[in-house]
């Protein structure tokens, strides 16, 4: 009977810290595991030209549009057959029909004619902005330390999807403009290509910084008392 008692007492003290515990796991799932911080999109636009001088016949995309790597951005008439071009990635040459390929994969800046306008040769057509031209810089004010985190994400919207980050340097404040001088700017890439040029569309993003898990003293005791009764009972 005694032994009963103390299996049934065990029982019961093993319950209360399984209640407890839960409770203190869940206060922990609510703290906010993230500091925020501003990102800037800075973006060096790719000039597209025309390497003959011609009328536009078509301009199939405009301003804010996704492009891909050798879809056509334009179509021009040759109008002068001496500049015709050689065939390249770039420039699809059929008789006097000039085809201009995008370069790389990007989003479609300021378009600088419309369609059946003449572009001299060497004119220029449109400007890209394209991943490879484009960097994300990661506003941290010095009172935090990067080291104390464990990674680091972007979203373009507060309640948008978010994209993983690689951290490269830290680069100079003073090579930016209006970046307060108690802040430590950080150069980073997308890890995915993708992610990046969505970013593109955009001047500022939110930078999430995963914060390093503080394991509470209490709940490692509590975790201990745990594993303690269940080898007893």
């Amino acid at each position: 009977m005694k032994r009963f008692l103390m299996e049934v007492i065990a029982i019961v003290c093993a319950l209360l810290v399984a209640v407890v515990l839960i409770f203190f796991f869940t206060q922990n799932i609510g703290q906010n595991n993230y500091d925020t911080f501003t990102g800037n999109v800075s973006k060096l636009p790719l000039t597209i030209t025309s390497p003959v001088y011609g009328q536009i016949l078509t301009l199939p995309v405009k301003e804010g549009d996704t492009v891909t790597k050798g879809q056509t951005l334009a179509t021009v008439e040759i109008l002068n057959p001496a500049t015709i071009p050689a065939p390249s990635d770039l420039y699809h040459v059929h008789g006097k029909m000039l085809s201009i390929q995008s370069p790389s994969s990007g989003v479609v800046g300021q378009i600088a004619l419309a369609p059946l306008s003449t572009i001299a040769g060497a004119g220029t057509l449109m400007q890209m902005y394209t991943v490879d031209n484009t960097e994300i810089q990661m506003l941290i004010p010095q009172r935090y330390d990067i080291g104390s985190y464990t990674g680091f994400s972007a979203s373009n919207t507060p309640d948008g999807r978010r994209y993983p980050l690689h951290v490269i340097r830290q680069i100079p404040a003073n090579v930016i403009s209006n970046i307060p001088i108690t802040t430590t700017v950080y150069r980073a890439t997308c890890q995915q290509i993708s992610d990046c040029q969505a970013a593109i569309n955009n001047n500022a993003i939110i930078i999430y910084a995963q914060k390093k898990q503080v394991q509470s003293p209490f709940l490692t005791t509590l975790r201990s008392w745990w594993n303690s009764l269940l080898q007893n009972i």
